[in-house]
């Protein structure tokens, strides 16, 4: 998957601080730049959280031991918290991470097999051409 952007950072957080400081509306500002609305909603609610610089491209993904996953998971079965909430609060980067973790959860596999392969998610190395084979089609 990869991890390109329509927008550069500055332009992201331009977007974001544009609706922070309330200058439009959701629609309005995501029109304007060219992004989906549900992004720059989920955009804005991570720079409330963690402040305007953490909605800049990261270059490698976060990653959660099987321990938290389950704890936080289960604190959100057990509560009437949203899942925007539970994000916020364990600084979680989106609500599609937490809901592959309820996922994985509610299936009854342990955490650590909900990895990219098991989801069916792999990066097949490609095969060696050789230019006589190529030349042969």
């Amino acid at each position: 998957m990869s991890r390109g952007s329509k927008l550069t950072d500055e332009e992201r957080i331009a977007a974001v601080q544009e609706y922070l400081d309330g200058k439009g509306s959701y629609e309005g500002i995501a029109k304007k730049y060219g992004i989906a609305l549900e992004t720059l909603r989920r955009k804005a609610i991570y720079a409330k959280t963690n402040g305007i610089e953490s909605i800049r491209n990261r270059h490698t993904n976060k990653r959660y031991s099987a321990e938290p996953k389950h704890k936080i998971v289960t604190e959100y079965l057990n509560s009437k918290d949203s899942q925007v909430e539970i994000c916020r609060k364990y600084h979680i980067s989106d609500t599609k991470v937490f809901r592959r973790w309820i996922s994985c959860y509610n299936s009854g596999k342990d955490f650590k097999g909900c990895t990219r392969s098991e989801r069916g998610i792999t990066m097949n190395k490609g095969r060696k051409l050789h230019i006589k084979n190529v030349l042969k089609s």
